[in-house]
């Protein structure tokens, strides 16, 4: 099964969620992913053409056409799942620095059927320094492409802003922390359905 983009990410992962979109025309019998009301309602945004987020106020290019960093991609393929219902609630925490594998993409939507986690193509990277994202993600097609942005939280509120590839703020968001484990919930802004990605520090 191959996966859509949606993102991440941060724009984060605003790139994989288009990549849930290819997940229901893979075939056939694969349920089609597809929230945010608390703080467990987060997801990402179909993708522009040039792999970025279609977050709410994303501006102009912020560069030259290269990548917005050098980070390599060493993460394994990520799986996919639908869960129909929504997303748990958030916790919050303190984001440490590091590099992050993603392990999962998760799609919460109380109308959708539940489908079990399975391979989809997904391999992100995401590194934080201080209160910066870098993203690498490939959703599959063996393209890397990179996203630079700054973050806060607030609570279980997780706001960022883009400056790379685009600028502008960044897909609704909410986010939490257990051990190594970081959960970025990112809403929708038009369906309102939440995306779930899993990062894991190395």
């Amino acid at each position: 099964m191959k996966i859509p983009p949606f993102p991440i990410l941060v724009p984060l992962l605003a790139s994989a969620v288009a990549a849930l979109a290819l997940l229901g025309a893979c075939t056939s019998s694969d349920p089609s992913p597809s929230t945010t009301t608390d703080a467990g309602d987060a997801a990402p945004a179909a993708p522009t053409e040039d792999g970025a987020a279609a977050a709410g106020d994303a501006g102009a290019s912020a560069n030259d056409g290269g990548p917005c960093n050098t980070l390599p991609n060493d993460a394994p393929e990520s799986t996919i799942e639908t869960v129909q219902g929504n997303a748990p609630p958030a916790t919050g925490g303190t984001i440490a620095d590091g590099t992050y594998f993603q392990t999962k993409f998760v799609i919460y939507d109380p109308t959708s059927n539940a489908s079990p986690p399975e391979p989809g193509g997904l391999k992100s990277t995401l590194r934080i320094t201080g209160k910066t994202m870098d993203l690498v993600l490939d959703l599959g097609d063996g393209e890397n492409k990179t996203f630079t942005e700054s973050f806060t939280t607030t609570g279980t509120t997780l706001d960022r802003i883009l400056s790379c590839p685009t600028t502008g703020k960044d897909l609704e968001a909410v986010y939490s922390v257990a051990g190594s484990e970081l959960v970025v919930y990112e809403t929708d802004p038009n369906t309102k359905t939440v995306a779930g990605s899993t990062f894991v520090k190395q």
